[in-house]
């Protein structure tokens, strides 16, 4: 009889560790599976939110035509010997935010700067890191600029600007050959005159000014 109970009991201890080993596997085999399909899951929402066709804004420039960012520069060329100020304005063709980056190009010829105008209603050009422009259609879905930009030299100029576009949660960066638009450094008559120069345009109004020989 004593034989039989412990016949009866190594069972009852061989069927209890059975079913803790098939316990233990179905939890992992279900902690596998529930990271599997997480995994899985995250991976394709990334993908739909990568995948969303070309990227794309509008630009354009004042005296020029409408280009399309990212794929084409476009160049402002300017006289001689003259001051201008043009209107940039870039407007996000997307469903979805994206950011974006708007630059010249190249190093600038000597006797020519450029700078921003910081006046309201117009847009502070972006860091090298890019600016956020919202969906198509919204508010802040389409972006303002003021730039000046002073030729003192005898012949005209050309400016060329370049753009980037990405997806908003991404920082860009320049390329090489690119420059971030400074903020414009303030100039007076009085700054001219004693420059030695005659003629002050600041892009709205000219001064001329005339030395006397007594």
């Amino acid at each position: 009889m004593s034989r039989l109970k412990r016949i009866l009991l190594e069972t009852k201890i061989s069927r209890i560790w059975m079913i803790s080993v098939i316990a233990i596997s179905l939890i992992m085999f279900g902690l596998y599976f529930s990271y599997a399909m997480f995994t899985v899951s995250a991976e394709k929402e990334n993908a739909i939110s990568i995948v969303t066709g070309n990227l794309t804004a509008s630009l354009t420039i004042t005296g020029t035509d409408e280009v399309t960012i990212p794929d084409e520069t476009t160049s402002f060329t300017i006289p001689a010997n003259s001051t201008q100020t043009i209107t940039v304005t870039i407007t996000s063709n997307n469903s979805i935010d994206s950011k974006m980056n708007f630059y010249y190009i190249g190093d600038l010829p000597s006797g020519v700067t450029i700078g921003y105008v910081a006046v309201d209603g117009y847009n502070i050009p972006p860091s090298a890191t890019g600016t956020t422009l919202t969906s198509k259609g919204s508010a802040g879905s389409s972006n303002v600029y003021q730039i000046k930009i002073k030729n003192i030299t005898t012949s005209s100029q050309n400016i060329t600007f370049g753009s980037q576009m990405g997806l908003s949660y991404n920082d860009l960066s320049l390329p090489s050959n690119g420059h971030v638009i400074p903020e414009q450094q303030n100039e007076t008559v009085a700054d001219t005159v004693l420059a030695g120069n005659t003629t002050y345009d600041d892009g709205v109004d000219t001064f001329i000014t005339v030395s006397t020989i007594l």
